[in-house]
């Protein structure tokens, strides 16, 4: 069980920045489809395409800010797995 926990430490120490990169790709996409909706759009138009864009980056920038401390979380969980903090010691097991 002690080496499946370690197993896992590596994962989530590498599913942070993976998570991270893929959030951060599809802001920037996001962004550039908001810009190519404002280049596209009428003049009568662009003002909502412009209202589009800020709810677009504000949305994102929300998403990337919550999800960051989580991130870090993440590592530093997978960091005391793999340092053998969540180990079995066998104490509560004799507390039984």
């Amino acid at each position: 069980m002690n080496a499946l926990k370690k197993a896992f430490g590596v994962i989530w120490i590498l599913l942070a920045p993976a998570a991270l990169y893929f959030i951060i790709t599809n802001a920037l996409t996001a962004f550039a489809k908001a810009d190519k909706a404002i280049e596209v759009a009428a003049s009568t138009a662009k003002a909502a395409a412009e209202a589009a864009k800020t709810n677009t980056v504000l949305q994102w920038s929300i998403i990337i800010i919550v999800f960051l401390p989580i991130a870090f979380g993440l590592i530093i969980f997978g960091k005391y797995a793999l340092a053998g903090e969540y180990d079995d010691t066998g104490t509560q097991q004799n507390m039984a």
